[in-house]
């Protein structure tokens, strides 16, 4: 039969294409191999290794904190000032406290302003503005809202404050982040200090118990150290890196943790003269 004759071999079963039968298949090509080569590493340059990472204050932070700073002692300074001379010169007068209140609202207002509107910290002229306007209010107010105005105790609660200011001030700077306040602590404890503080001024104002009073003011000393340290370590710049027209600001947060530190002082050194 014609099937037991055929030479397989001459008629493959996979013909090349391309190509007629009979004719001699080339051989297919292999790719060529490729050999890949392991590129030299970017340019790094060789940097002394440091202990600790960079931290965030260059030379022109440096001069945003000498800047609030100074800015927050001419505050200080001026307050102080007008302190000394408001008690010296201003009669007793029951509406003083009254007085002392309203204008202490006008200067959460004006904080509550600076704080929100961050366009106003932008413009320099505004923000200066602002911020004497913000010190005058806190510091006739606080005047007011004190009782028996005295030089001699104006003066005594003034250097313990900026005692204790300069100590939380130096602890912000200098000890690590690990042991410092951070914004979580600095919440909790202002959040305990809302609810204790009205629950102390309610039974003050319900029984006129000098010792619940006592123990607002110590409260208010007790809260006022981690913010202070917090505030520290903002200004120079350890916990986020500040933009350098927040001076102004910064330093009105800080005077208003010397004005309520100096609340505290100036109320116990009363009641130890009374005492």
């Amino acid at each position: 039969m014609f099937h037991r004759n055929l030479n397989w071999n001459a008629w493959p079963l996979e013909l090349p294409l391309l190509h007629f039968p009979g004719q001699p298949g080339q051989q297919e090509q292999q790719p060529p191999e490729r050999r890949y080569q392991r590129l030299p590493p970017p340019y790094i340059a060789r940097v002394a290794p440091q202990a600790e990472p960079p931290d965030y204050v260059d030379f022109g932070e440096r001069k945003f904190e000498k800047r609030c700073y100074l800015i927050t002692g001419c505050f200080i300074l001026a307050t102080v000032a007008q302190w000394l001379l408001l008690a010296c010169c201003l009669p007793d007068y029951d509406k003083y406290p009254l007085i002392g209140m309203v204008l202490l609202m006008m200067g959460i207002v004006v904080l509550l302003i600076f704080s929100i509107f961050v366009r106003f910290q932008c413009k320099y002229w505004l923000s200066i503005s602002l911020a004497c306007f913000f010190v005058e209010i806190i510091c006739v107010s606080t005047a007011l809202l004190l009782p028996e105005r005295l030089w001699s105790t104006v003066g005594y609660a003034a250097l313990a404050t900026l005692g204790m200011m300069l100590l939380c001030h130096l602890l912000g700077a200098c000890l690590p982040l690990a042991i410092l306040p951070g914004e979580i602590t600095v919440l909790i404890f202002l959040c305990i200090f809302m609810l204790g503080s009205t629950l102390f001024l309610v039974l003050y104002f319900v029984t006129s118990d000098i010792v619940y009073n006592i123990v607002y003011f110590a409260c208010m000393g007790f809260v006022l150290i981690p913010v202070a340290v917090y505030n520290a370590e903002v200004l120079h710049g350890r916990r986020y890196p500040v933009a350098t027209k927040e001076d102004f600001y910064l330093a009105i947060t800080v005077l208003v943790v010397f004005d309520m530190f100096y609340m505290c002082f100036y109320y116990y050194i009363t009641i130890a003269k009374i005492m």
